[in-house]
């Protein structure tokens, strides 16, 4: 080939590369493409299962190759594995951008250690690709609520360029051995990944959005970023509710349902106060209406609680509270950290719909007001995939779901008191 030829490629592509963050990968690099997919942890189970999701997490930051953009949003950010590994990628030229809710900060060694590594070396660096990570007071894109996010966007990893990784799980060791939760995958769309590139651009902004609800459909699934402020009622912009709002329980078509009714599946981890009252009222009407219902929970509201439980119509809302206590003192330990919808049969003027909603907004007011994250997804596996792990943990709720027999309760004693940081805002 000749020189000046060469150097003309050559030229295009560094430029193509600062363009798009995306550069050559080796060949290591290259064997490996994630894949469009979702995972779901279970702390009660294998090596394997415990860390799927954490290792899915650590994949992706070690298959970045040099020259590209890793950006994290994160509620909290403690976990010495995944902080090793954006370490280690920001050491080989990776630009890393990281961000985590401030009241994550204190008594928090791993955010501390990973903020002071990302300046080794950036006095080299354009300030485009200095690596940085910083905090939000409150919500990033909004005006209170919690920056309660958890994106993972990679401008290459492995053979995949465009790979976002969103849902429920947070970048901990929780995730490892004390949560079920869930993460989804999916790479090789430039419009999805842009999407949330703009959404997590305006949150290292930290000032107010306009406008603050963000959606958008691409293929099989559709995207949306909370907080929501704006004109429209909560049953139109709190997507559970929404859905829940647009479901029949007959007349479903075919490859929808079961028996001829509409399926709802539901693993949440918070339904608590005003929001979680309306789903909860809206689920008993729709169990009531003949709809086949199941729920699994880790906490719930008093008062969604005694709506679910009540005897009429057709009885309680099937339902199984997934958390354990696995040392017997009272406190649990494990517990269901996801917060999806699944639904498969009469939705809107769908006979035959299959999705399932998933993401990080627990069922709560807070999370109208918070940095949130959530996907619609109509793969046919993924919906499968949900409705059994409901199915299975409904049938098979872990050991020790309620406080020991004999176990006297002190006075202010509370069985969540390990977890009701987490369970609240997490």
């Amino acid at each position: 080939m000749p020189v000046r030829i060469r150097t003309v490629l050559v030229a295009l592509v560094l430029l193509a590369t600062a363009l798009t963050g995306v550069g050559a990968t080796s060949a290591s690099a290259a064997t490996w493409s994630p894949p469009n997919d979702v995972l779901i942890s279970n702390p009660t189970g294998t090596t394997a299962q415990k860390h799927v999701v954490q290792d899915r997490m650590v994949r992706l930051i070690n298959y970045t190759p040099a020259h590209n953009y890793i950006r994290i949003a994160s509620w909290n950010i403690e976990s010495k594995r995944v902080v090793d590994a954006l370490l280690r990628a920001h050491h080989r030229g990776v630009i890393v951008r990281v961000i985590m809710d401030e009241a994550n900060l204190r008594s928090n060694p791993q955010f501390s250690r990973l903020r002071k590594g990302l300046m080794v070396g950036n006095s080299k660096r354009i300030p485009a690709h200095k690596s940085i990570a910083k905090t939000c007071v409150d919500t990033c894109r909004g005006a209170k609520g919690a920056m309660h996010a958890k994106i993972l966007l990679f401008s290459r990893s492995g053979g995949r360029t465009y790979v976002v990784m969103q849902g429920a799980a947070n970048l901990t060791e929780a995730i490892v051995d004390r949560q079920w939760t869930d993460m989804m995958t999916i790479g090789g769309q430039l419009q999805v990944y842009s999407f949330y590139v703009k959404r997590f651009n305006e949150m290292w902004a930290d000032r107010l959005a306009s406008p603050q609800y963000q959606q958008m459909s691409y293929g099989q699934t559709a995207h949306y970023m909370l907080p929501f402020r704006g004109g429209i009622a909560r049953t139109q912009a709190f997507l559970p509710l929404q859905r829940l709002n647009m479901t029949r329980c007959g007349g479903v078509g075919a490859g929808a349902g079961y028996a001829g009714r509409t399926v709802i599946r539901i693993g949440i981890a918070s339904l608590r106060n005003s929001v979680g009252l309306a789903i909860a009222k809206r689920l008993k009407y729709l169990y009531n209406a003949g709809c086949n219902v199941k729920l699994i929970y880790a906490v719930m509201g008093t008062d969604s609680y005694k709506v679910l439980r009540s005897t009429s119509g057709r009885g309680a809302v099937p339902m199984r509270h997934i958390v354990s206590d696995p040392n017997h003192d009272g406190l649990f330990d494990k517990y269901l950290h996801t917060k999806f919808l699944m639904l498969s049969g009469y939705v809107g003027s769908n006979r035959s719909e299959n999705m399932v909603l998933m993401g990080s907004p627990n069922w709560s007011s807070l999370s109208e007001i918070s940095d949130e994250n959530g996907a619609v997804i109509r793969w046919p596996g993924v919906v499968k995939q949900y409705w059994k792990f409901v199915d299975n943990w409904y049938a098979h709720p872990p050991a020790n779901n309620r406080l020991p027999a004999n176990f006297r309760v002190p006075a202010g004693f509370d069985p969540y008191a390990k977890i009701r940081h987490e369970l609240e805002e997490d």
